[in-house]
């Protein structure tokens, strides 16, 4: 059994101590880096797969892993690959339903404010059954110019 710094035995994920190590150390996080590519994280996925596909059977053969928790393992890999495809293959319809549904909330949002502003509170009290209906967004007219007048 191989023993990490801090003694106890190395998991699955830490390898063996005497393996040599092809991580990179990863990078501080930074909240100005973009995003992952849904392509790269895929081929990132299936690349673990095809590692873990190779490395499980010693695993297990070496008492380390057991057959179903490996199976398991890449089942769930599978899984999440599988999930990613999808995604990538529907971004054309969910980025713009993710973003219609956004500004729906936001509006809600809005209105729910408008209720208990002080001019419209009270408008809303003294006329029973009304409501806000819709809340839309304003946009500021374009200068006229002196031609235009």
């Amino acid at each position: 059994m191989t023993t990490n710094a801090a003694g106890r035995g190395a998991s699955e994920s830490e390898g063996d101590a005497r393996a040599p190590q092809t991580r990179e150390p990863s990078p501080a996080p930074d909240a100005k880096r973009a995003p992952v590519p849904l392509t790269e994280q895929i081929v990132e996925v299936e690349k673990t797969i095809r590692d873990r596909a190779r490395r499980y059977p010693d695993l297990v053969a070496r008492g380390r892993l057991l057959p179903d928790t490996a199976d398991r393992k890449l089942e769930a890999l599978r899984g999440a690959q599988t999930s990613l495809t999808w995604l990538d293959a529907n971004m054309y319809w969910i980025r713009p339903e993710a973003e219609r549904r956004i500004k729906a909330q936001r509006l809600a949002a809005e209105a729910d404010e408008l209720r208990s502003h002080p001019a419209v509170a009270p408008v809303l009290e003294a006329l029973p059954g009304a409501e806000i209906s819709r809340v839309t967004e304003l946009t500021t007219p374009e200068p006229q110019t002196e031609d235009a007048a």
